[in-house]
């Protein structure tokens, strides 16, 4: 592994990964894959969010890796789950193609960059039953 700046650290040569292919690459303990989709190049979690499977081990179809363990699937430009079971989003990372060299930069996780906060307003239970009725207010942070 070579750091060519403190941000984008180099994974592997433009020739280490042929159109329609995947590879794993360690980046400071963290388990990524890089995908070559016509000589475009992304790179999300490799680590299957589902139960762990490794996604560079699966299949790739267009934009979309298939875990082997269980059929979830990825897109691999944002991360966001495309077939369940998984249900939450991979990591996705920046690359830069500088010459041979395949560059990525961690962008984290791949979620909406809005969070929804729940705040409980009122609480009612119904004597006699099991029965609870909650009023929420929602507000929508920007990050």
């Amino acid at each position: 592994m070579i750091i060519l700046s403190e941000d984008f650290v180099k994974v592997a040569y433009t020739n280490d990964i042929q159109p329609s292919h995947m590879k794993e690459v360690q980046v400071k303990g963290e388990s990524i894959c890089i995908v070559n989709i016509d000589g475009k190049y992304y790179a999300i979690g490799n680590i299957c969010t589902h139960e762990g499977g490794p996604l560079a081990d699966g299949t790739l179809e267009d934009y979309e890796v298939e875990c082997p363990w269980h059929a979830s699937k990825f897109d691999v430009r944002i991360g966001e789950v495309t077939n369940p079971p998984a249900n939450e989003p991979e990591p996705v990372y920046q690359i830069k193609v500088d010459d041979n060299n395949i560059l990525i930069k961690k962008q984290g996780k791949s979620k909406s960059p809005h969070q929804i906060e729940l705040t409980l307003m009122e609480k009612d239970k119904v004597e006699g039953t099991d029965v609870i009725s909650f009023k929420l207010i929602s507000t929508m942070i920007m990050m």
